[in-house]
């Protein structure tokens, strides 16, 4: 193992906002001895390792800054993992209260035990399992400053030991740490679901639920939208193809009359064109033309009468619940459709560009969408 106690006391000092004179005059110690602490040129005795940590608010193995082989570690973390997925429940304890002593400070150590029990609460519904749970996800908060994982932070944390709380119907302490982790609405859903069906309060329950679906759409939107940029560039066109038709199915479902212009429908013509693009890229033209003029069409038609919120959208009917609705595709719905099809000066884009120009030189435009 490496010691890194001189780095720490240096660290910590400066996270605390102390100078090495302000460090020494509450340890009852000499400016120089501070200064060979930091510098690695002596240690601490013992009682002023454990004055120190007290001060920095840490344990004295954290003070101490001891690395232990990572791999090793990680194998452990791992076998917990796999011995919880496997429910072989009673090797999982035994391997997890010998890691425990020998690592109590280990933050992947602490973190994989807490999920362990929690999921074995999940199995036996014994309340000394939730409640050991509970207690190692708060230790591993206080560990997460080995954490690597950008997956994983206070917040995911505390929602855990929300979930303990739910399980074990405790709704009002689940809903209080739910509340006051709801960063960027990221608990809308279960914060809705509880106060809907665990508490029974629907008018509570709507506010964050409709929230929580309009953000939903959102991320359903710029998904399938990326993963057809993802499967084109993958030279999977069939499943490029089949995301973006999906999507303007989907959009239609979610509209409440299928006729009326909604948002929806400016998004419906930038898919359109996309569908154009692809089909040009497989030198399809005929179909190419064909999207191409369902593009301009709805374009047109949004545009004639365009909507900026999410009236018409299914859920959001209501005025005091709809949102202001923006994306960064162009003021009008035309101008987003010329966006895409002015992106390059591919063959396929430049036959895009062609029918677009021969449409705008019609009369008569057909008004059928698809």
């Amino acid at each position: 193992m490496k010691v890194k106690i001189s780095e720490n006391i240096r660290k910590f000092r400066k996270e605390h906002a102390l100078t090495q004179e302000q460090l020494a005059e509450a340890l009852g110690v000499t400016v120089g001895a501070v200064y060979k602490w930091e510098a690695g040129l002596s240690m601490p005795e013992i009682k002023l390792l454990m004055e120190l940590a007290d001060l920095f608010e840490v344990s004295v193995d954290v003070l101490l800054g001891y690395e232990q082989q990572s791999k090793t570690l990680d194998a452990l973390a791992s076998r917990i993992e796999a011995l919880r997925d496997a429910r072989e429940f009673e090797e999982a304890v035994s391997e997890v209260q010998e890691a425990l002593k020998k690592y109590p400070n280990n933050f992947k150590v602490v973190y994989q035990s807490a999920i362990l029990y929690q999921v074995k609460y999940l199995d036996n519904r014994e309340e000394r399992d939730r409640d050991k749970s509970t207690e190692l996800f708060h230790r591993a908060i206080s560990l997460l400053y080995q954490n690597t994982d950008s997956n994983i932070s206070e917040v995911t944390i505390l929602n855990s030991v929300a979930d303990n709380y739910l399980m074990a119907g405790e709704i009002e302490q689940a809903l209080e740490i739910l509340k006051k982790n709801n960063v960027c609405g990221v608990n809308n859903a279960r914060i809705g679901l509880t106060y809907a069906n665990g508490l029974e309060m629907p008018k509570e329950a709507k506010t964050y639920l409709i929230a929580a679906f309009e953000a939903s759409l959102k991320n359903i939107l710029n998904a399938t939208i990326g993963l057809s940029g993802a499967y084109h560039r993958l030279n999977q066109n069939d499943r490029a193809m089949k995301a973006l038709v999906w999507l303007n199915d989907f959009i239609d479902c979610i509209k409440t009359e299928k006729e009326n212009i909604t948002y929806a429908d400016r998004l419906k013509a930038v898919i359109m064109i996309q569908c154009a693009y692809l089909e040009a890229c497989e030198h399809n033209y005929q179909n190419a033309a064909e999207y191409t003029k369902h593009a301009y069409t709805i374009a047109k038609k949004f545009d004639a009468s365009p909507v900026y919120n999410l009236h018409g959208i299914i859920f959001c009917e209501e005025e005091d619940e709809t949102g202001v609705a923006f994306d960064d595709l162009g003021k009008t719905a035309m101008e987003a459709v010329e966006r895409v099809a002015y992106a390059e000066d591919s063959e396929a884009y430049l036959y895009i560009r062609k029918i677009l120009g021969e449409l705008k030189n019609e009369k008569d435009v057909c008004e059928t969408v698809l």
